[in-house]
């Protein structure tokens, strides 16, 4: 039994919202719109204007607003800048990797302004559809043609779309299209019960919202929408730091293992070599003792909340000091110092060693002269010193959505990749490791250490403007800040051992406390702490 979806589908309506809420100009006929793959109707059902669109061969009843092209995407008829506008909606998930490149840069071609690209894409959004596949199967119904040709093209990657676009002369803004919720509740509506059709069109006039579907910002996207902006040079930021350095630092590292919590406990049994620099709440206490905190004296210090240790780090990058190198742990991770090993971008396990291994609190006067290095660590050359990469269960962008939120990862993705161009041959690498540098630990000297923080508190500030409130459902969430810079630490890291930077490995202590509560919080098993 063959199952049809017709013109007037919800998951349509799904489909184009995200693209004519941020794009009205799409609305106004003095601007040109050409539709790549728009079948018969497109985007022509919604703009009440004329549409060009192209593909290989269309129907006999077209839209009347649809003006067509015989052609291909790879290959289409038009001068450079034809139109102002292009879309291309779900149309490279039907072709071959080969042919997608040729599309990417071919829509960018032909487009004056902005290009608006959206296709599912991903290991979720794959398995999702073999599952789906497999219910048409189990009730006797043959899958639609469009999901057998998604299956046999295997859906997009991210880090396959990056490498295309990196050296095209645009900027890049990646939004969710749909969330697999959405998508798949419109699909279903479409496909076996025609009548939600009514009760969708009533849902969309007391709405006023072309998708009342409510969307879940913490589901897995199933489909993404790129818009592509054309520029005729990049703008590459210049560093502007106004931080004075002395010409020639004393050779000396400070160690700061950060903790939100003061109490004697903590300092009491934290090595003299060490500098215990409290953030958050405990900043005020640790300043009426004359212990480091993360106050500012000429600016507000960041919020806490949203940045965690963080704070601290911006703290002593603002601060005027004479050493030659500095290095950040964590109040609950120290780095284990009787182990150093010179070995880059490798997996611990795959090392012959521990990443970490858990200690008591109790017992870490035993231990005192592993916590503290010698200047020996510091080498003669720029070296990064870090815990040695974590190992994940998937990748590091789908280990991401399962614990946070999609559009959080794909705002920092953008802000790198338009405000960072050099970044952009990384980035690609940065969404398929199955390891990561994690935790925010290094020691650093301070040309490493500027540079670092130049990048980091960009991107990180950049964000914080895009979205000025977390996209938050528990505490957790709320810290949306502090996690997405683990992943830009871990993006400049690799730039660094990719331009052929030195870097060491020292493990890590995991420090038991028996009376400081910690946050054991994970959404799953597959989320790597």
């Amino acid at each position: 039994m063959l199952i049809t979806m017709k013109a007037n589908m919800i998951n349509w309506q799904i489909r184009y919202s995200k693209i004519l809420s941020n794009e009205p100009s799409l609305f106004d006929p003095k601007y040109s719109v050409l539709e790549v793959g728009s079948g018969d109707n497109g985007a022509a059902m919604f703009l009440n204007r004329d549409v060009q669109g192209i593909q290989p061969a269309f129907g006999v009843n077209l839209h009347p607003n649809l003006k067509p092209q015989i052609g291909t995407v790879d290959a289409m008829p038009y001068e450079d800048q034809s139109f102002d506008f292009t879309i291309c909606m779900d149309v490279l998930e039907h072709l071959s990797s080969q042919t997608r490149e040729k599309a990417i840069k071919e829509i960018v071609r032909v487009t004056r302004r902005n290009a608006w690209i959206a296709f599912p894409f991903g290991v979720h959004s794959q398995l999702m559809e073999s599952s789906f596949h497999d219910s048409f199967n189990r009730f006797n119904l043959k899958s639609p043609d469009w999901l057998l040709e998604h299956l046999e093209n295997s859906l997009p990657k991210l880090e396959e779309i990056l490498a295309v676009l990196r050296d095209l002369p645009c900027n890049l803004e990646i939004l969710v299209n749909e969330y697999m919720g959405e998508h798949f509740a419109g699909l279903m509506a479409d496909l076996f019960m025609p009548r939600y059709k009514e009760i969708f069109s009533l849902r969309v006039l007391k709405t006023g919202k072309m998708n009342p579907i409510v969307e879940d910002k913490f589901d897995f996207p199933y489909s993404i929408l790129l818009k592509l902006s054309k520029y005729t040079q990049p703008d590459v930021p210049v560093a502007n730091s106004t931080i004075t350095r002395p010409k020639e630092p004393e050779r000396k590292l400070n160690l700061y293992p950060i903790s939100h919590i003061f109490s004697d406990q903590y300092d009491s049994i934290i090595p003299r070599a060490l500098t215990p620099l409290y953030v958050g709440d405990a900043a005020k206490a640790a300043r009426r003792g004359g212990l480091e905190s993360d106050l500012l004296e000429s600016e507000a210090r960041l919020d806490n909340a949203r940045w965690c240790e963080l704070t601290g780090i911006y703290k002593v990058w603002k601060s005027a000091y004479k050493f030659s190198h500095v290095g950040f742990c964590h109040y609950r991770r120290l780095f284990n110092f009787s182990a150093y090993f010179e070995l880059t971008g490798t997996p611990a396990e795959k090392c012959g060693f521990e990443r970490s291994v858990n200690i008591r609190a109790e017992d870490l006067s035993k231990l005192g002269h592993t916590l503290s290095p010698g200047l020996n660590i510091l080498g003669d050359t720029e070296t990064i010193i870090v815990p040695p990469p974590a190992s994940l269960p998937t990748r590091i962008f789908e280990q991401y959505t399962i614990a946070h939120s999609a559009n959080d990862y794909f705002k920092m993705l953008s802000i790198i990749f338009n405000d960072h161009p050099s970044y952009r041959g990384v980035l690609a690498k940065s969404v398929t490791d199955n390891f990561m540098y994690s935790n925010n630990m290094f020691i650093l000297s301070i040309k490493l250490f500027d540079e670092l923080c130049e990048f980091w508190f960009d991107v990180l500030k950049k964000f914080e403007a895009a979205q000025p409130e977390p996209v938050a459902s528990n505490e957790m969430q709320s810290r949306d800040i502090a996690f997405l810079s683990e992943r830009v630490f871990d993006i400049w890291i690799k730039k660094k051992i990719a331009e052929g930077v030195k870097t060491s490995y020292v493990p890590i202590y995991n420090i038991q406390f028996e009376k400081v509560k910690t946050n054991e919080w994970s959404p799953t098993k597959f989320v790597a702490n």
